[in-house]
């Protein structure tokens, strides 16, 4: 086996990848100068109007209903310039530290905004939300970059990546850290508050009152979860937005069984690519005796375990590998070089690294990833695939009872909360029906866009795919033609002339040679990773 193949290999191999490198900043880092620790206590609003979802008109972000501004007095004297330091330190309920900005022509900010567990008590308790702003301009177009998780560990690093529609359109960019991830959450959270429309209603409200200072259009964006909450603000809130662009986000309906056909069909047409990483499932299984002996050989933590535990951990990586690869490795070069049977024990062993601790870190709760897991439980829902139904006649004899226990950890929220089908649905319906302004990304190979979603004819919206492409789809790597579609799309959002066609070569060389949108994606494909090892390495 090639080591330039081994090396791919392990990249698509989710007990290979650890968590990402960056450090946490917390409370002692830039942060810990003017914020503190959420109290959790009450403070005042004093604007109704952005409390709960639908508590009135707001004004359309859109450009289409902008109206004409008020001329004034004539000869009125110019209004001296603001500093947007001072201006952000005059928005009710948010605290501002100014940091060493690295784009040039920006200026970069760690912001905490005070908002409410429940919107629709704003008396009640409340948590500090973390937000990043990367300030060019109050006249230029806002990109809101919702994570859906919290900031990966690093504030730091939105300061300097930029997603691809802040790129192409030279925008603001506000990133915001999801409710209940990270440290955006009270100090004793009310969980049954971590949904859909409450996050939605954050988003809202700082749209509502950052607006005073960016009254130009706003345009939704993130990547996979993160365009989920993207969706969901404009399924609550269409008025918020001049439109959205998710990249990657499924809608799932329960436990969907879309993704199981969805991956039974994936890759090349001729099925060899999908048969044979199913197949390398399945001889992983089969020469787990092999792999023990192996691993007793080379590796001394092999010795802490019995001979039957000994060799389920080690096949236990290559139980629902098969995900894995084809969200994030799979290429048709790719395809064309995986091996054949019988290659060596110690390439099959590079191929699954030995990661005992993958599985005993399964119970183990993790407050960057477990809120996720809880509203999938509620309200988000996910695949249903069943990864062991190809590999059964290999597991014969198997008995996983051998297994030490694993370590368990409550989680905070107690009961497992029922499934409530109805948002999903609900989302879905005014996408196929109502939504308007959706631009839409996906992946021609990745798993999830068996869940990708559906969009109305004739509403301003478009669903494309980037052919061969896996769950890092983005504009970049869609079919010339429909880039340019992209990119005229988000000019006519925002208000910029559409009547003369314009050559987008020099933005599209921008977006390539801005590494920040392939950071922000990094650092997301690391947390999912480690979502993934929990979610497929379940016990059988």
């Amino acid at each position: 086996m090639s080591p330039r193949w081994s090396a791919l290999l392990l990249t698509g191999s989710l007990l290979a990848c650890g968590e990402a490198e960056v450090g946490g900043l917390g409370l002692g880092g830039p942060w810990a100068p003017i914020f503190g620790p959420t109290d959790g206590g009450p403070e005042e609003f004093t604007d109704n109007g952005f409390l709960i979802p639908d508590a009135g008109p707001a004004r359309d972000r859109g450009v289409r209903d902008r109206g004409v501004p008020e001329m004034g007095i004539l000869d009125a004297e110019p209004p001296p310039p603001r500093d947007i330091l001072q201006a952000l330190r005059g928005i009710p309920g948010l605290r501002v530290q100014e940091v060493q900005a690295s784009l040039p022509g920006t200026r970069a900010f760690l912001l905490r905004f005070r908002q409410p567990e429940d919107h629709n008590d704003p008396q009640g308790p409340t948590f500090d939300q973390r937000l990043v702003l990367i300030h060019r301009s109050e006249t230029a177009p806002m990109v809101l970059h919702t994570t859906g998780y919290g900031l990966f560990g690093n504030p730091m690093e939105f300061t300097s990546s930029e997603i691809e529609p802040t790129v192409a359109l030279q925008a603001n960019q506000l990133t915001v850290e999801h409710r209940f991830f990270g440290e955006s959450i009270a100090a004793s959270p009310r969980w049954d508050f971590l949904t859909v429309v409450q996050s939605a209603a954050d988003s809202h409200r700082i749209v509502t009152l950052l607006s005073a200072i960016y009254g130009g259009p706003w345009i939704g964006s993130g990547y996979s979860k993160g365009g989920m909450t993207a969706i969901f603000h404009h399924h609550y809130h269409p008025q918020d937005l001049a439109g959205i662009v998710p990249y990657v986000a499924p809608i799932s309906f329960g436990l969907d069984t879309r993704y199981a056909a969805f991956l039974a069909q994936i890759g090349p047409s001729d099925g060899a690519c999908r048969e044979r990483i199913v197949d390398l499932e399945r001889e992983t299984v089969e020469r787990r005796a092999e792999l023990a002996e192996y691993h007793l050989a080379t590796d001394p933590r092999a010795n802490n375990y019995s001979l039957e535990a000994l060799e389920i951990l080690s096949f236990y990586p290559a139980l629902g590998w098969r995900w894995g690869f084809w969200q994030y490795s799979a290429s048709p070069e790719l395809c064309t070089q995986l091996p054949p049977r019988g290659l060596g024990i110690e390439d099959l062993a590079s191929i699954f690294p030995f990661s005992p601790e993958a599985y005993f870190e399964q119970g183990a709760y993790d407050p960057e990833l477990n809120p996720y897991y809880y509203q999938v439980a509620r309200e988000l829902g996910g695949p249903s695939v069943d990864f062991l139904a190809e590999l059964q006649q290999a597991l014969i004899g198997v008995d996983f009872d051998a297994l030490p226990p694993a370590p368990l950890t409550p989680n905070p929220w107690g009961q497992e909360p029922s499934l409530d089908p109805t948002t999903m649905r609900n989302v879905d319906q005014r996408l196929r029906t109502r939504a308007e302004r959706v631009l839409a990304i996906y992946g021609e190979w990745d798993p999830w866009t068996g869940g990708r979603i559906t969009l109305g004819p004739n509403n301003d919206t478009f669903n494309l795919t980037a052919p061969g492409l896996t769950h890092l789809a983005e504009i970049l790597y869609l079919s010339p033609a429909e880039q340019d579609l992209a990119l005229r799309t988000l000019d006519r959002w925002v208000g910029r002339s559409s009547l003369v066609a314009r050559d987008y070569t020099r933005i599209k060389a921008q977006m390539a040679a801005n590494p920040g949108h392939r950071r922000i994606m990094e650092l997301t494909r690391h947390l999912e990773q480690r979502a993934q090892q929990k979610w497929l390495g379940l016990r059988p």
